[in-house]
C-alpha cells in the first residue's frame, strides 16, 4: 500500500477504504462533466440543445403525421425553470435546432391546436423532425456506453488514492446497475423512433 511523507515526519497510508464524502462528490461531479461533455461534443450541440429534442420526443404530442410536437412556449418556460435560461439563449438554441434541421417551427392554426394540444394553446410549435429524432437516438446510446462503462469498470468511479467507492460512488454504479437492462430500455420509456 503506498504510504506517503506527512510534515510532521510520520508515514501514513495513502490508501484509504473510501474517500472523504467531499472529495467524493468533487471526483464524481468532475468525472461526470468531462465524459458528458465528451458526449455533447460528440453530438456537435449543447448539453440545453440535446435536452430540448429528447423532451420533445418522450413528451411532446403525437400529431397526425406521427411526428412529436411541443409548444414554442412550453419549451421556452422548460427551460428557464432547468437551466436558468433567458428567452435569448432559448431562442437562439432553438433557431439554431432549426437551421440544422432537427427542428421545425411552425404557426398552428387554431383548429390544429386543438386536435394536437387538447388543453393548451398556443400559436407556434415546434416539431421534431427525423434528424431531430435520429440525433436524440445517437445521444442515447453514447449515454447508454457511458452506462455500460460505468457498471463494468467501477474504479472508474474510485477517486484518486482511494481503494473503494464511497457512498456517493456507490450509489451511482447501484442505480446504474438497477437501470441496465440487456435492451437499453431503462433510458428510454418510451420506443426508439423508427429509422434511427
Amino acid at each position: 500500500m503506498p504510504k506517503f511523507f506527512t510534515s510532521t515526519g510520520e508515514y501514513k497510508d495513502l490508501m484509504h477504504e473510501a474517500p472523504n464524502p467531499s472529495f467524493e462528490a468533487i471526483h464524481l461531479i468532475s468525472f461526470l462533466l468531462v465524459r458528458f461533455n465528451s458526449i455533447c461534443k460528440k453530438c456537435q450541440l449543447d448539453v440545453q440543445q440535446l435536452y430540448i429534442l429528447a423532451f420533445i420526443l418522450f413528451e411532446g404530442e403525437n400529431t397526425e403525421t406521427d411526428q412529436k410536437m411541443l409548444l414554442r412556449g412550453d419549451v421556452t418556460r422548460l427551460l428557464k425553470t432547468v437551466y436558468g435560461s433567458t428567452d435569448n439563449q432559448v431562442s437562439q438554441w432553438v433557431s439554431d435546432l432549426c437551421s440544422k434541421g432537427f427542428l421545425d417551427e411552425v404557426t398552428l392554426s387554431s383548429s390544429q391546436n386543438s386536435a394536437v394540444f387538447t388543453a393548451k394553446k398556443g400559436r407556434k410549435a415546434l416539431l421534431l423532425s427525423k434528424n431531430g429524432s435520429a440525433k436524440v437516438s445517437f445521444y442515447i446510446r453514447e449515454l447508454m456506453k457511458l452506462r455500460d462503462d460505468m457498471v463494468k469498470k467501477k474504479d472508474f468511479l474510485v477517486a484518486p488514492g482511494m481503494s473503494s467507492c464511497g457512498p456517493f460512488g456507490s450509489g451511482i454504479l447501484l442505480f446504474m446497475s438497477l437501470a441496465s437492462r440487456p435492451d437499453g430500455s431503462a433510458l428510454t420509456h418510451t420506443s426508439q423512433p423508427e429509422g434511427t
